[in-house]
């Protein structure tokens, strides 16, 4: 797949994410992001035989996360309404913000994995492969009906 077909797709699911970080804006959508946090969170959980305690130290770091991407993904000017404008940064934006955004990533896992063992951080890195890679073919999905 294009890098830059790749980077537009992860943009696109760092949207979705950040919708449930701003408090101020309650409403539906606020109300589905909520849902999917939890339903991964749960989903993590059950797959990686979490603890509760391991649970609370891990919605913080997630939480947080998304809203720095969120920050980063606004910072370069995208937004519900320029996506729905058809707005895209340039090549070179989503450059700059890859490696701004591949900077929290990096912190979120290293933050995640003092709270996992070592197997399950390896779980969970499979377990983002797999969320990748549902990303990407919903992507297409909705490519090819353009």
């Amino acid at each position: 797949m294009n890098p830059d077909r790749r980077l537009w797709l992860f943009v696109v699911s760092l949207l979705l994410m950040s919708v449930w970080s701003r408090a101020d804006e309650e409403g539906p959508d606020l109300a589905k992001a909520r849902e999917r946090l939890q339903a991964n969170i749960e989903e993590t959980r059950t797959r990686l035989g979490l603890t509760d305690e391991q649970v609370e130290k891990m919605r913080p770091v997630l939480m947080g996360s998304a809203q720095q991407q969120a920050d980063i993904i606004s910072s370069y000017g995208i937004n519900a309404e320029s996506r729905a404008g058809g707005e895209r940064p340039s090549r070179q934006q989503m450059r700059e913000m890859r490696k701004d955004l591949n900077v929290i990533r990096k912190q979120t896992n290293a933050a995640v994995s003092e709270i996992l063992s070592e197997e399950q951080m390896a779980g969970y890195k499979e377990m983002q492969k797999e969320r990748q890679e549902i990303m990407r073919e919903n992507f297409k999905k909705r490519n090819s009906q353009s």
